[in-house]
């Protein structure tokens, strides 16, 4: 089973992605609070990470980064979910993998996740928006 691991200070966030993704077969690790990411990372070896970038005081930009700059992490996926404004400059200036807007679709997020860890997915309509 594949871990995906859900970074939010956003409960509300966390909880509809483990919903979700744990309703696909996924094992969702969900981290509220950035500060022990490598450590969370190191325990649960997710295939995927999803990251916002607001997150109380830390930028999910900057941590984007980090994880691309570390030998351990750089293989992993990074996708980062914001209605942010920055979130445009996530690919080119932090290396990200990809970015999913707030608020997104459940098919864009399941499609996402689809495409990154080649999973089968269930179809959704449309109109099942988050």
């Amino acid at each position: 089973m594949k871990t995906i691991l859900c970074v939010d200070d956003d409960q509300d966030i966390l909880d509809t992605f483990k919903i979700i993704l744990d309703g696909e077969g996924y094992n969702t690790v969900c981290l509220p609070d950035p500060a022990g990411l490598f450590q969370t990372i190191g325990q649960c070896r997710p295939a995927l990470i999803f990251m916002d970038i607001n997150m109380d005081g830390v930028n999910g930009l900057e941590l984007c980064r980090a994880l691309g700059s570390n030998p351990k992490t750089l293989d992993i996926p990074v996708i980062i979910i914001s209605s942010d404004p920055r979130i445009d400059s996530a690919i080119d200036d932090y290396g990200a993998t990809d970015i999913l807007l707030k608020p997104f679709a459940i098919e864009d997020l399941l499609d996402t996740v689809d495409y990154y860890l080649g999973s089968q997915i269930v179809s959704r309509s449309p109109e099942e928006s988050l």
